[in-house]
């Protein structure tokens, strides 16, 4: 016990990293100023101090590395062709069958078709067949009214499949949430109609 009782405080030295224990200047019973008084505090402490600091230190690696295995990585799908009126026309003279996919941000199948669908090696490979337009529906307008009345849309997601004649092959048509498999068998099939 020292001259200002048993109190402490600890205090961690930059030069060795070990904690000590000190009394702040205080006075003692005959009212004299007691000196600031260091012990060492012993190994112990010191271990500890340093395994907080090599945690602290690991720490900022572990999170860049959660970091970069959790971002998700872009992946190139199908390319799309924003719609235009002369494009299916224009497909039509090609003699080129359409992939016409009504498309909206705020919709969650048609981001999971582009995630999961359109980004398959075997579905981008096939997608070069076909003159592949986007109709984004995330802002709407009234001349997308005018489309979707006239295809009959009833909502996004919803996939038309034209022939090289420009004439709907409705059978094919997709309004929800397909998965690879099903996209392929489509498209294959088109394929084949449009080779007769």
């Amino acid at each position: 016990m020292g001259p200002c009782g048993n109190g402490g405080i600890y205090i961690a030295t930059p030069d060795t990293g070990r904690f000590r224990t000190g009394y702040p200047f205080c006075n003692d019973s005959r009212g004299r100023r007691a000196t600031f008084r260091l012990a060492r505090q012993g190994r112990q402490g010191s271990r500890l101090f340093s395994t907080v600091k090599k945690g602290l230190g690991v720490l900022p690696i572990i999170g860049a590395i959660a970091f970069y295995f959790t971002t998700p990585q872009h992946v190139e799908g199908i390319k799309w062709i924003p719609y235009d009126k002369s494009l299916l026309t224009q497909a039509a003279i090609e003699n080129r069958p359409v992939i016409f996919d009504f498309y909206a941000d705020w919709c969650p199948p048609c981001k999971e078709l582009d995630k999961n669908v359109f980004t398959a090696p075997e579905v981008i490979r096939l997608s070069k067949h076909f003159q592949n337009i986007r109709l984004d529906l995330t802002k709407r307008h009234p001349e997308q009214d005018l489309l979707l009345k006239r295809y009959q849309v009833r909502g996004v997601p919803t996939v038309i499949f034209f022939n090289r004649k420009g004439a709907e092959e409705r059978e094919l048509r997709i309004e929800s949430y397909v998965d690879k498999n099903e996209m392929l068998k489509r498209m294959r099939q088109m394929i084949r109609l449009s080779s007769k």
